[in-house]
């Protein structure tokens, strides 16, 4: 399940880098045909300059992201300014994405001649536009060094599979980047709340972020679309509390008692082999650990506690981790 999300999440900024960088190469080809063709103009030195501070302001306007109404008003405006001007309205578009003003352009349509108009927009427009592209492609890689982060703190990978401090508040951050996207695909919020001074526990932290992840995912399966899961971390004296509520129907009174029993699953067909919960009780033993559940209808919350670093009660696996509060 993390994989097939991990795929579709890496798939749509590399996509997006790619088909940037394809627009990018055909943009610095139109730029550098406006610009020969600017050259070719015997414009003034002054003109010249005129031309190139109208486009350093439109590079150097704020980045922000239109509406798609602002974005059409602007178009629109655009399209009626440029054809005024008997200039290729074409242009509209690309202009209509930066945040240069129709102030700005009526001073560059008087300070160059009514034939130069055009071709100054169209390198101006070129700028702006490869300066759009780069920001996208930036924003693209960070998402993915943003993934590739979270699957490596998630994994653990980079170190042994030996009991050491675990910060548990970044694994439950990367394991909340990971479900990022079956929670989008529901219509879910996932949203989570970790205190800052949120204790270490000795653990392995491969093992813990898989509690983390069958308790939120198993959350994401239980509420429907416009649904909530929360996920809390806390301090409780000398132990973090970590809490996975849900809003779905809550889970049935007769089976609360089995649910972490192997093999027992409520999913469907295909959908679950009953693995996950018995899972979760096992890692807690060996981490001296302990899972309370509450459940109604419109509320359920998984409770996991553990002890903060230094605070095992022996080197011996607790054998009692599992607690079930019955909520009618």
């Amino acid at each position: 399940k993390l994989a097939a999300g991990l795929a579709h999440e890496l798939n749509n900024p590399a996509s997006a880098m790619v088909r940037s960088a394809k627009e990018l190469g055909d943009l610095l080809t139109q730029g550098e045909a406006a610009a020969r063709a600017l050259g070719a103009l015997g414009l003034s030195a002054a003109e010249v300059a005129d031309v190139e501070g109208v486009r350093e302001a439109c590079l150097a306007a704020p980045v922000r992201t239109w509406s798609p109404l602002e974005r059409a008003d602007r178009e629109d405006a655009l399209t009626t300014w440029i054809e005024a001007h008997g200039a290729d309205v074409a242009l509209a578009q690309p202009l209509a994405e930066t945040g240069v003003s129709l102030d700005v352009l009526e001073r560059l349509a008087g300070a160059v001649p009514a034939g130069a108009l055009d071709v100054a927009l169209r390198w101006i427009a070129s700028g702006c536009a490869i300066r759009s592209l780069t920001l996208e492609i930036e924003r693209g890689a960070s998402r993915v060094f943003e993934l590739v982060s979270a699957v490596k703190g998630f994994t653990q990978m980079d170190r042994a599979m030996l009991a050491q401090p675990v910060d548990v508040g970044q694994g439950i951050r990367d394991t909340i980047i990971l479900l990022r996207s079956k929670a989008s695909s529901k219509a879910v919020s996932l949203a989570a709340e970790v205190d800052s001074d949120l204790p270490r526990v000795q653990g392995v932290g491969a093992e813990l972020n898989q509690i983390w992840a069958n308790l939120i995912d198993n959350a994401l399966d239980a509420v429907a679309a416009g649904g909530r899961v929360e996920v809390k971390a806390r301090r409780e004296g000398n132990r973090l509390a970590v809490e996975v509520n849900d809003d779905g129907p809550g889970i049935p009174a007769e089976i609360r008692d089995r649910i972490f029993e192997p093999f027992f699953t409520t999913k469907d067909v295909g959908k679950g082999v009953g693995l996950g919960l018995d899972m979760v009780r096992r890692t807690l033993e060996r981490h001296d650990g302990e899972i309370d559940l509450e459940s109604r209808p419109g509320r359920t919350v998984f409770r996991v506690r553990l002890p903060a670093e230094g605070m095992r009660s022996s080197g011996r696996w607790s054998r009692s981790s599992k607690r079930v509060q019955i909520e009618e």
